[in-house]
């Protein structure tokens, strides 16, 4: 049973991704920033004529909380600006542009910064970090709209970068999907599986080990010679003195299961097989000490009920 558990559990773990729905993201559009600047977009009218489009494509689908992830970055650069606060403050700007725009707040996801990574080119010279400062715009959703341009742009002049051209990339909503597995799904799932198996151990382990002794009964018959020592050692001088006891209340006879009841302070059938459950290990205790013990199997195979209403057998001793 054991082993059957921990198969389930493995393959819940190997197949849980295959009932999982997996989500996309759309690429809206994205915006780019002047250099060491969170606030200021390397051309602002084009940004303006960017930022009217996409607000009004979002109010256009039918979102909900947390489907708009506005990500942040940064192009590399030796300087005294954090990478990451940079990006997140470009983040947080384009937010800030789009809400005055009307789209509700509470659509968007918190804003992640990744500082500069995810770089677009090799980030060699000025004219390959400027892609690099960049925020974009994308939805979360498992429909895609179909493709849709947001707005065709043209090359730009930036005077304030040397008249230098701005490359921008024309938004394609079905061009750019990103798989987001979700692990915190997955990662509950495997906790409540993982606690449900320790709690089936543990209910099923009560069954079969000592409540009085504090170690189990039935397995130590499962071991090799040595436990088999350490039980008639232990267990014997405990059965002498209950069946001394016994005699000396003039009791004329005694069933197996007295004895079980005695030293772990209940009797269930374990559900295992009758040669191998606890009744008859005690059983065959009991006949091969029986000499020492005084005693003799008075029947065999006696009708009993465990303390949970099921019904066994076990069998009956009498003194000598």
């Amino acid at each position: 049973m054991k082993m059957m558990c921990l198969i389930f559990c493995f393959f819940a773990f190997v197949g849980f991704p295959a009932f999982t729905e997996t989500s996309i993201q759309e690429e809206v559009d994205y915006l780019l920033f002047l250099p060491n600047r969170g606030n200021q977009f390397a051309n602002e009218e084009q940004a303006v004529i960017q930022l009217d489009n996409a607000a009004k494509y979002l109010l256009g689908r039918n979102l909900t909380s947390g489907q708009i992830h506005v990500y942040g970055y940064a192009a590399a650069a030796a300087n005294k600006f954090d990478s990451e606060k940079l990006s997140r403050d470009r983040a947080l700007f384009v937010i800030n542009e789009l809400q005055k725009r009307g789209v509700p707040g509470g659509l968007f996801a918190d804003p992640e910064a990744y500082g500069a990574v995810d770089l677009w080119g090799n980030n060699a010279n000025e004219a390959a970090r400027i892609p690099n400062r960049r925020v974009s715009i994308l939805i979360e959703s498992n429909n895609p709209a179909p493709a849709v341009t947001v707005a065709v742009y043209s090359e730009v002049k930036t005077p304030i970068m040397d008249n230098k051209k701005i490359p921008i990339r024309q938004a394609n909503l079905t061009g750019v999907y990103h798989f987001r597995f979700p692990w915190e799904i997955l990662l509950a799932f495997l906790v409540i599986v993982m606690f449900a198996l320790i709690i089936f151990l543990l209910f099923k382990n009560s069954k079969t080990s000592g409540g009085n002794t504090g170690f189990p009964v039935n397995n130590i018959f499962k071991k090799e010679k040595k436990s088999m020592t350490f039980f008639n050692d232990h267990f014997l001088p405990i059965i002498q003195k209950h069946i001394d006891q016994m005699r000396a209340d003039s009791k004329e006879d005694f069933r197996t299961v007295d004895i079980i009841r005695h030293y772990i302070g209940h009797y269930y059938a374990d559900g295992t097989n009758v040669h191998d459950s606890i009744n008859a290990n005690i059983g065959r205790f009991l006949a091969e000490n029986a000499d020492s013990l005084g005693i003799a199997e008075k029947a065999a195979g006696q009708p009993v009920t465990d303390d949970k209403g099921n019904h066994s057998q076990t069998a009956v001793w009498e003194f000598i």
